[in-house]
């Protein structure tokens, strides 16, 4: 148990440090966008929503499709190979 509590918790730091990295991005990138090139935050905020749809459901289909993979080389190796 102790062994499974640690690799969950180096998995859980580096989703930390990289949301933190993402989400200061993306305070910077708005406060551009609205101030700087008076995009409505009405707009701005519909197309974040938009993107986050449309990146779950890929995400899905990529998961889908990167799961049922079975090449000689392994499940995922051509995959990465193509992308």
């Amino acid at each position: 148990m102790s062994r499974r509590w640690g690799r969950d918790a180096c998995y859980s730091t580096h989703q930390l440090g990289s949301n933190l990295l993402w989400n200061a991005f993306n305070t910077v990138a708005v406060y551009y966008y609205v101030t700087k090139l008076h995009v409505s935050g009405v707009i701005l905020s519909a197309s974040l929503i938009a993107y986050g749809l449309i990146n779950a459901v890929l995400n899905l289909l990529a998961g889908h499709i990167s799961d049922r993979a079975n090449t000689r080389w392994g499940r995922r190796a051509k995959l990465f190979i193509r992308s």
